[in-house]
């Protein structure tokens, strides 16, 4: 798939993106604020938890292990307030070592760190699929 279609597959959806590793959180920004209708961003679970709340997100994605609040925990939080959110969650560490407690909130997806911006791209697509994206 071209960057113009996943472009046209991406361009209704906001993200909220929690990334607590500064350099990858800019870089990954850059490329979503390209391809997404709307980009936020939090370093850590507890700002990620207070956007989440302040404004309509389409999909979540998130780091495992940050300051002040876990991606878990943040999902935990969200999944309360809203069981059907899609969520990804991309980390350095492996998905076995927290399998129960991803599939225990319904992660819609585990990505591992560090992967290509192409099968990045096509992960997320998997999990935002036309029949998810709204009109």
């Amino acid at each position: 798939m071209d960057i113009k279609s996943i472009k046209e597959e991406l361009s209704s959806i906001t993200l909220l993106y929690v990334e607590d590793n500064c350099d990858l959180r800019e870089k990954n920004i850059e490329i979503f604020s390209y391809l997404f209708k709307s980009v936020k961003s939090a370093t850590n679970g507890y700002e990620g938890l207070e956007i989440y709340k302040s404004f309509e997100i389409d999909l979540v994605i998130t780091d495992l292990n940050m300051p002040i609040m876990s991606g878990i925990e943040m999902l935990k939080r969200i999944k309360r307030l809203n069981r059907n959110q899609k969520s990804i969650v991309y980390s350095a560490y492996s998905e076995f070592e927290y399998y129960s407690k991803l599939k225990e909130i319904n992660v819609d997806k585990f990505i591992k760190k560090p992967i290509s911006c192409n099968i990045f791209l096509e992960e997320i697509l998997n999990v935002v699929g036309k029949d998810y994206i709204r009109a």
